[in-house]
């Protein structure tokens, strides 16, 4: 498969009810789309050169790890798990020879599992006995490192990302990898270098349903991905900074998500901002109107909010509780300007940003 010079955006849009959803190729030079395939999504990543994509499915209550191609050729199937579980944290890795992943079914958290593309080979590589917390692959520190996050299972205590070193051999267990990160909020990203995590945090909570109470002010810290001291990069007195994202070697982008009943002005500053690693050049690329907002839904790799020249970004602003809830989908240039919005649903369905290829 030869790649065009045309930035395109991979989404998912799900109609309401039950039945399947579609991958859509939406291509920003020339507004025009066309549908890559159509079936049942839990998860979906794009490659980090922008020719395939990992789907997790599901077949007959058993979940299945299939790759399509981009253009929608050449799809297969690469992985049934058991009946009853689920496929999720895909991450490809470097070289694209093989991807993570874990899978399970029944109590306790499911193991990581390392499929390689060119043998059909499956090895674990993290099994976990803790029933409060759930480990899945996160990002890549080099090519034999990456983080991985725990998220608790139910109430319980915050998130942790650790260090699984995979030339340390198959089989380890989470307790015994090394902590990074402990934080209270699902708010971190790894910076493009490997050598850094970015943590934020703001005033209040948040809940999955889009409730809640968020305000400024918002710190940002940065530390090494070996663990350490960290230093705050930006601060803000009034941005409630829900989600970032390390673009470039010295750029962040943040969604800003402040919900304040006692201060109703405080949404006007929702939406995409940009601001450099030493904490200067803050600039708003793209407004959300007054409503929440997220990058890709199931990648926090950098090719999956820009895109692969890194010229263009894409994110959602969604709101949850109206009735029925609305959707869409925005993308913009790094460098400023208008936005523009390329999908929207207010029906019932689902728009996500998946990631990036070109046409």
């Amino acid at each position: 498969m030869t790649l065009g010079n045309h930035p395109t955006i991979v989404y998912m849009d799900e109609p309401p009810g039950p039945g399947p959803s579609s991958l859509i190729r939406y291509d920003v030079t020339t507004a025009s789309r066309a549908e890559i395939l159509k079936t049942e999504i839990t998860e979906a990543h794009v490659s980090p050169d922008g020719h395939w994509i990992a789907i997790a499915t599901v077949f007959s209550k058993t979940p299945v790890l299939q790759l399509v191609r981009t253009d929608g050729q050449n799809a297969q199937t690469v992985f049934c798990g058991e009946t009853d579980g689920s496929v999720r944290g895909i991450l490809w890795s470097q070289d694209q020879k093989s991807m993570l992943f874990s899978a399970g079914s029944g109590s306790g958290s499911p193991p990581i599992y390392r499929l390689d593309l060119s043998a059909g080979t499956l090895q674990t590589e993290l099994l976990n006995n803790s029933l409060s917390t759930d480990y899945t692959p996160l990002s890549w520190l080099d090519a034999n490192r990456l983080l991985v996050v725990g998220r608790p299972v139910g109430p319980g205590p915050g998130y942790d990302l650790r260090i699984l070193d995979l030339s340390q051999g198959s089989n380890q267990q989470a307790s015994a990898l090394p902590v990074v990160v402990n934080t209270s909020a699902e708010c971190f990203d790894a910076g493009n270098d490997g050598t850094t995590v970015y943590t934020s945090q703001c005033n209040g909570a948040f809940s999955d349903m889009g409730g809640g109470t968020l305000r400024g002010p918002s710190t940002i810290r940065a530390q090494s991905a070996s663990g350490g001291q960290k230093r705050v990069v930006f601060t803000s007195p009034t941005l409630a900074v829900t989600q970032i994202r390390a673009v470039g070697s010295n750029q962040l982008l943040l969604i800003v998500g402040n919900q304040d009943p006692a201060n109703s002005s405080a949404a006007s500053m929702n939406g995409l901002w940009k601001v450099k690693t030493d904490g200067s050049g803050l600039t708003r690329l793209a407004p959300s109107a007054g409503k929440q907002a997220q990058f890709a839904a199931y990648s926090q790799a950098p090719g999956a909010t820009v895109s692969l020249d890194a010229s263009l970004y894409a994110f959602q602003i969604y709101t949850v509780l109206a009735k029925p809830p609305s959707y869409s989908l925005v993308v913009g240039a790094m460098a400023g300007g208008q936005a523009t919005t390329f999908a929207s649903r207010a029906d019932g369905g689902l728009l996500l940003i998946i990631g990036w290829t070109s046409t």
